[in-house]
């Protein structure tokens, strides 16, 4: 019995010490950190960074066939679905920011890590979960379902659970889908590119060092993406769409 009563006390305070245990504190970079890596990051130069073309990765588009996906000024949506612990999540943002950037505005953006408890711990990125979206081409809907510390962040709707369930048998993250015509599921790169760097030295190396180890896959993926938004417009910007290594893997989509 008392050899009962002593396991029963220590699973106890095993489970009482656990259920205290505090999450693992959200890194807060000061703001100007914060902004001026958001600029840096969202004003990079269209033909210095489009010079990496695919930055020697394979297209990670798959091409579906699906009815438009327009968001409610009835323009292509984008729809991102993932969350804030994930790493491939956090991988796939900087791509994306940075291929949104190109054809429009994207404000409310904050910095934050990966979980410091998975695969690739605390990988530097980006949150979509403030953000907001103008242009006058595309539109852009993000959902990020959880934050780091896998606590309930932001729920998909009706139809974007639809979408995600139907395009996307696994259910994997992250999931982007560029109007419909083509998806983007798990990470374009591997994380462990961006291992050990710092926000502001990778939106350093996007602008000053493209071709650098993170810079290239980050701006070989936006650079496939870009291609694939090209592609849904009637008339896509020339600044962004016409020039040789856009055009060069437009044709190879």
């Amino acid at each position: 019995m008392a050899v009962v009563a002593l396991v029963v006390a220590a699973v106890a305070v095993f489970l009482l010490t656990g259920a205290l245990r505090p999450a693992h504190p959200i890194p807060t970079p000061s703001p100007s950190v914060q902004s001026q890596v958001i600029q840096t990051l969202t004003g990079l130069d269209v033909p210095r960074t489009e010079a990496v073309g695919s930055g020697g990765l394979k297209s990670p588009l798959q091409r579906v066939s699906a009815s438009p996906l327009l968001g409610p000024q009835g323009r292509p949506q984008v729809l991102y679905v993932g969350a804030e612990y994930c790493p491939f999540c956090a991988a796939q943002r900087w791509s994306l920011v940075v291929a949104l950037a190109r054809f429009g505005t994207l404000t409310g953006l904050g910095l934050t890590t990966s979980s410091s408890s998975d695969v690739y711990p605390d990988t530097p990125t980006l949150s979509f979960v403030h953000s907001s979206y103008s242009s006058d081409s595309l539109e852009f809907a993000a959902v990020e379902e959880t934050d780091r510390n896998r606590n309930p962040l932001q729920t998909p709707t009706a139809d974007q659970e639809r979408i995600f369930e139907q395009l996307n048998s696994r259910g994997s993250i992250p999931f982007v889908d560029f109007g419909n015509r083509y998806v983007t599921i798990g990470a374009s790169f591997q994380p462990d590119v961006l291992q050990g760097l710092s926000w502001q030295q990778i939106a350093d190396q996007l602008a000053s060092n493209p071709q650098g180890p993170a810079a290239s896959k980050v701006l070989g993926v936006a650079n496939w993406m870009t291609a694939a938004l090209c592609q849904q417009l009637a008339s896509p910007p020339a600044a962004v769409c016409g020039g040789p290594e856009i055009s060069q893997l437009r044709l190879q989509l």
